[in-house]
Formats: C-alpha cells, structure tokens, sequence
C-alpha cells in the first residue's frame, strides 16, 4: 500500500509537512497561500497580538467569506430556479 505524499508549506514563518493526495496538492498550496496572506495582513495591522488570535481572527474572517460565496451561490441557483419556472409557464401558456 503506498503512502500518501506529504507537502510542505509554510504559514507566519511556521513551517508544517502534511499529508496530501496528490490531486489535492494545488488546493492546499492555494490554500495556504490564501490563508498565510490574511495571517500576514492580520499581524501588519496588530503587531502586538499573539499568533493564536491571529489564526482564529483569520479563521473566522475565510469562513465569514465562505459563508458568503455560499449565499450568493444559493441566491444565483434560487434567481435559475425561477427563470425555469418562467420559461416553463411560457412555454405551457403558448
């Protein structure tokens, strides 16, 4: 059985080696990356708070964003759902 891959990245200076499929690896990169800008971002305005709260504040802000794409999401598929209906009472009422 082979072992999956480990990856390195590197977030506030802090290096970790994880696990990660090789068909993930970009998503985790991108991810890190994501998140290492918004620590970064974090600590430049507040120089002074420690690294726990710079990751949860981080953490709390990527899911307020997420939370966010996820409503819009939900808005365009409702505004699609409605389109059809429209295009369904259309097309029964010619």
């Amino acid at each position: 059985m082979t072992e999956t891959p480990r990856i390195d990245i590197k977030i506030l200076d802090k290096k970790y080696r994880l696990k990660c499929p090789d068909d993930q690896k970009d998503q985790l990169l991108k991810s890190a990356s994501y998140l290492n800008d918004k620590m970064i971002e974090l600590k430049s305005l507040n120089n002074s708070i420690s690294t726990d709260e710079i990751a949860t504040i981080a953490a709390l802000n990527v899911v307020s964003e997420l939370l966010d794409c996820m409503q819009k999401e939900q808005n365009i598929k409702d505004v699609s759902d409605t389109i059809k209906d429209i295009q369904h009472n259309i097309d029964n009422s010619l």
